[in-house]
């Protein structure tokens, strides 16, 4: 039936073999991560800037921070997260800090 030589071209490529491109990473880098509150911390204290004033607040919801910090939003920046553990006046004792904002670089930098 096929008596001779034949010659094929080789076939076109195939879309499934081409190898993947990776998406760029964004300019800000990867969301900060934060850990989950351990032994016998109780809360984070988080310090952040709001309408022009450092504030300090205390929460335990530790979804609702780390969605803060994945958001970012101008008006509230959140400058650092330390992990602390309350006292009776629900103040808290110096905590571990956990997360803590890098500088911004400056017009000189």
């Amino acid at each position: 039936l096929l008596h001779g030589a034949f010659h094929f071209d080789p076939p076109p490529p195939l879309p499934s073999l081409a190898k993947k491109k990776r998406p760029a990473k964004a300019a800000g880098g990867a969301p900060p991560r934060l850990r989950r509150l351990r032994g016998d911390e109780q809360a984070y204290r988080v310090e952040y800037d709001a309408q022009g004033e450092t504030r300090t607040g205390l929460t335990a919801n530790f979804a609702f921070l780390q969605n803060l910090l994945e958001l970012d939003p101008p008006a509230l920046r959140v400058r650092r997260v330390e992990a602390v553990r309350l006292d009776e006046t629900e103040t808290g004792a110096p905590g571990q800090l956990i997360w803590k904002r890098e500088p911004e670089p400056g017009p000189g930098a």
